[in-house]
């Protein structure tokens, strides 16, 4: 999933490359096919001059290893590393500045924040989370449709019982948000009366095609 976003943050433009080859085709084809995806990502920003941004994933993580047996398939079947490898070296010969950021919460963040906003997909909604990220913006905790406040205030109820009195990071709460959302998401339906329109960090500027970014 790409987004194109400006350098003040705002979304502009996102969409998905496919190619089910970087799952179920020989050593050789995906190799080829990666590189493929890779060259269209360059091009792509050469053509608007972007950087690009995307995460920096490590598969050898001990949170990985509770999943089920059907990531551990893609896992093998897909070459993450190598496809992040070669993306990086092209955006060394091609002189394009890049940056990996930490994949934490990004797709939660984005299905819950970003992704009703621009009604686009939840892996589209992440891949700007990303280059937000990459951009150095920090997410405050919030929901599409509610009020920030009433929302953090929620969430903070709910799990006074968990954390008690200790003071909750940015990253807790999205955490909570991720662990709890079965519980967290219908209460606040039940909790909030006056749902409010989403009143974030997000500003809508006229857009300069040369000030964009793109993420993956």
């Amino acid at each position: 999933a790409l987004c194109s976003i400006s350098k003040s943050g705002n979304y502009i433009s996102s969409h998905i490359l496919i190619d089910n080859c970087l799952l179920y085709a020989s050593k050789n084809k995906k190799k080829y096919t990666m590189g493929c995806l890779v060259k269209q990502i360059i091009s792509y920003a050469v053509q608007y001059n972007k950087g690009i941004v995307f995460e920096n994933l490590d598969f050898s993580d001990n949170e990985y290893k509770h999943l089920e047996t059907k990531w551990n398939r893609v896992k093998s079947n897909f070459a993450w590393r190598a496809l992040l490898n070669l993306l990086a070296s092209k955006c060394i010969q091609y002189g394009i500045q890049y940056k990996a950021v930490k994949p934490a919460f990004t797709s939660i963040i984005g299905k819950y924040k970003y992704q009703k906003l621009y009604k686009i997909p939840v892996h589209q909604a992440a891949a700007y989370v990303i280059g937000r990220r990459g951009l150095g913006y920090k997410e405050r905790l919030s929901i599409y449709g509610y009020s920030r406040r009433k929302v953090r205030s929620f969430i903070l109820r709910t799990l006074e019982g968990n954390y008690g009195r200790k003071k909750l990071s940015n990253w807790s709460l999205w955490a909570a948000v991720n662990r709890y959302s079965d519980v967290i998401l219908p209460g606040l339906l039940g909790d909030i009366d006056n749902l409010e329109e989403l009143s974030d960090d997000i500003l809508v500027h006229e857009r300069d095609p040369h000030e964009h970014n793109l993420s993956t």
